[in-house]
């Protein structure tokens, strides 16, 4: 296992138990602003395509991160990556905090999108090297656990600070601010030559054995799919949810995004032995059910309709997410490039969780939040039916592994 030049085995689970809470973290703060975007669009008079941007718009650095710096702890350590990481994330947490206008918005979602891009690769090989057996199935489980609990809480953590305590629009990005910096002292304590393995530094995705290259692909697609949804329910819900109801508590239409990702934790930790081929399939038909209930929602006005759609969408979500997390995993956890593999994967989900929800925030301005989320809707089942179809025939040259 090339883990770390120097690496032994960790016998307190305190190391990855303090990653994982540092990690949940990170997203609770990537993805607290999800909550406030309604009130940013009253303060600033947002329209859905700036809502859209002002969320997507982290991607331009996150993308570029993971490329460029995804094979980085494997170079200069974990440590070092990992603090820089999530000292980012404070000073994105910060810029928040500080705002006085739109531009202030797009500069702190500028650096979250470095911070978590320069975390993501680094966090997958830092669950592995820290858990006491190095079990990448244990650490897929960690990893995703991670992002779906944080991906979650977030928003309706955000709601609780609008609706409930002073300073609606800056309080918790204080709050969240001194924790994450706290978070990157932390890593500082980490041996300095943990996930060192000897390679060079190279700025650009790693290549896939032919053998692996399959279902690679089936899982990169499938990542792509499933978070162009969680995207939906996280920057454009809860204005749909203002929008097709009448209703406008903060703390409702928050529940409706980070009601997807709680979903996807409580799925993960339900559903582990699923095979991570079945995984990718049914988690991503119960995405697409519960994105038709959220159409139905919407349609019909129907506030209950849409705050159960994230719970089904979220269930899919997690177990899909799992299996190709799992599979990927297992396909790089012996390779000195780990970290760079993983990233490449995360590429995929961060793409489909950028890119598409800008062209629904363009149709949104033109027809209507509702009108541009059933339009999606379509897109995404029909892509959906096409990955199914062809996944079948993307074999991986061995059975699928389960837990």
């Amino acid at each position: 296992m090339a883990i770390g030049a120097d690496e032994t085995r960790t016998r307190s689970a305190l190391p990855f138990a303090g990653t994982f809470a540092a990690a949940a973290l990170l997203y609770i703060a990537t993805n607290s602003a999800s909550a406030l975007y309604p009130l940013y669009q009253d303060i600033y008079s947002l329209r859905p395509f700036a809502i859209t941007t002002i969320y997507a718009v982290y991607v331009g650095t996150l993308i570029p991160a993971l490329i460029f710096t995804g094979s980085l702890a494997h170079v200069i350590g974990l440590r070092a990556v990992m603090a820089t990481a999530w000292f980012l994330a404070a000073g994105g947490a910060a810029v928040f905090a500080a705002a006085q206008d739109p531009v202030m918005l797009y500069a702190a979602r500028l650096l979250q999108g470095a911070s978590v891009g320069l975390a993501t690769g680094a966090l997958a090989a830092a669950l592995v090297a820290l858990d006491r057996d190095h079990d990448p199935r244990r650490a897929s489980v960690g990893s995703t656990l991670a992002i779906s609990v944080g991906s979650g809480l977030g928003p309706i953590i955000g709601g609780v600070f609008v609706d409930f305590l002073p300073m609606p629009d800056r309080l918790v990005f204080i709050v969240l601010s001194v924790l994450l910096a706290v978070c990157g002292l932390g890593f500082l304590m980490l041996p300095r030559r943990l996930g060192i393995t000897g390679i060079r530094w190279q700025p650009r995705l790693p290549r896939i054995p032919a053998e692996n290259r399959a279902p690679f692909l089936r899982a990169c697609s499938n990542a792509f799919l499933i978070w162009a949804v969680t995207a939906i329910f996280l920057a454009l819900v809860p204005s749909y949810f203002h929008e097709a109801t009448g209703n406008t508590s903060i703390i409702l239409s928050s529940a409706t995004a980070g009601l997807m990702l709680i979903s996807a934790g409580i799925a993960q930790l339900s559903l582990q032995r699923v095979d991570s081929l079945g995984a990718q399939r049914w988690g991503l038909a119960v995405v697409c059910l519960g994105l038709g209930l959220l159409v139905v929602g919407g349609i019909l006005g129907s506030a209950v309709l849409i705050l159960l759609s994230p719970i089904i969408a979220g269930a899919g979500q997690g177990v899909a997410f799992l299996g190709g997390t799992r599979e990927v995993n297992e396909m790089s956890a012996t390779r000195p490039d780990h970290a760079s593999v993983f990233a490449a994967f995360a590429v995929s989900a961060y793409c489909g969780s950028g890119i598409p929800i800008i062209g629904v925030g363009l149709l949104g301005n033109a027809v209507g939040t509702t009108d541009a989320v059933l339009a999606f809707a379509i897109a995404i089942v029909i892509l959906s039916a096409a990955w199914l179809l062809t996944s079948r025939r993307l074999t991986s040259g061995r059975p699928p592994t389960s837990t």
